[in-house]
């Protein structure tokens, strides 16, 4: 058995101690052995990373190290501050600020450290200097068993910039998280998972217009971000509900939630006899606000971008490889 299968097995048994706990107490502080056996994955996760990435993708190492190590003891401790009655929230707040900080800590060591192994060279990692990361002295080349496709190093480099950007919106840092995810959507736009984060944010924000256009953008990819079809539908399904503009002239919130409405028709298959009429109004407000000049280019270009969308799922073949980027 070779080294990244022994890996592999002490993970698995570093797993099923970590599941055999039954949760945070409501401070949200853990058992020293549930600790122990979490930074151990860790670092075993993280060894098998650097050492055969090709092995460790395949076995899908990156989301078990995300969501064993990380997410879900983050969605433990966000559920102690949820309960009203847990009397101890203020602590539970002070383990979840320091979890997250130790979870910033070790995925930009990690984006540093693939950086230094393959030679990936990513805009945001020269800004990742006045984070204060230092080289990993630790990291030989001896230590790397196996040279991985340029793909899966932009993959994996990718998969720590949405998490870091994950992070960052626990923290309720809007701004940096989206600065994440707009380096992870560059780095490999073809990967939907960047812009169904951004989605999220915009949803946060209450701007409906950006969430529907990433949610779209998620989907209008090579390798579509498969959580973000239900997320559309479920938006759209909200909307749909929504009240109609009743008066000629309409405000630009208003003009959004009709355009939006009319494309959850479409999308959903719902009141298509009605979508002739939806034309012909949603038409006349459009060019009254282009006149007016009360849309800002982001909304333009967002607006164009889900007409095209709604075009291609009417289409025979759906959304094809000649829309996808």
């Amino acid at each position: 058995m070779n080294a990244c299968h022994k890996l592999l097995e002490q993970a698995e048994v570093l797993k099923k101690g970590i599941n055999g706990w039954n949760g945070v107490s409501d401070d949200g502080s853990s058992t020293g052995e549930v600790v122990t056996n979490r930074t151990n994955l860790q670092d075993v996760y993280r060894k098998l990373l650097i050492t055969n990435l090709e092995f460790a993708l395949d076995k899908k190492t990156e989301q078990d190290l995300w969501n064993f190590v990380f997410k879900n003891h983050i969605t433990a401790l966000q559920q102690k501050l949820k309960d009203k009655s847990n009397a101890h929230r203020t602590e539970a707040q002070s383990q979840l600020s320091s979890f997250l900080d130790s979870a910033s800590g070790f995925y930009h060591q990690l984006l540093h450290d693939l950086c230094c192994a393959f030679h990936v060279n990513i805009p945001c990692r020269v800004r990742s200097s006045k984070l204060l990361l230092l080289k990993d002295t630790s990291l030989k080349h001896g230590s790397i068993t196996h040279q991985p496709e340029r793909p899966s190093c932009q993959y994996m480099c990718q998969h720590c910039l949405v998490h870091l950007g994950d992070i960052a919106r626990y923290r309720n840092q809007s701004g940096q998280a989206e600065s994440y995810y707009r380096h992870a959507a560059q780095l490999v736009p073809s990967n939907g998972q960047p812009y169904n984060q951004l989605a999220i944010l915009a949803s946060a924000s209450g701007d409906v217009l950006s969430t529907a256009f990433y949610y779209c953008r998620s989907l209008a990819v090579k390798c579509p971000f498969p959580g973000s079809g239900t997320n559309l539908r479920r938006q759209l399904s909200k909307i749909l509900g929504g009240d109609e503009p009743r008066h000629a002239k309409i405000s630009t919130s208003e003009l959004i939630k009709f355009l939006l409405k009319f494309h959850a028709c479409i999308y959903l298959h719902k009141n298509e006899s009605e979508l002739s009429v939806m034309v012909d109004r949603l038409s006349g407000y459009l060019h009254a606000h282009l006149r007016a000049g009360s849309l800002s280019r982001q909304q333009i270009s967002h607006m164009i971008f889900l007409n095209l969308f709604s075009l291609h799922h009417l289409s025979p073949d759906g959304v094809d490889g000649s829309f996808v980027r």
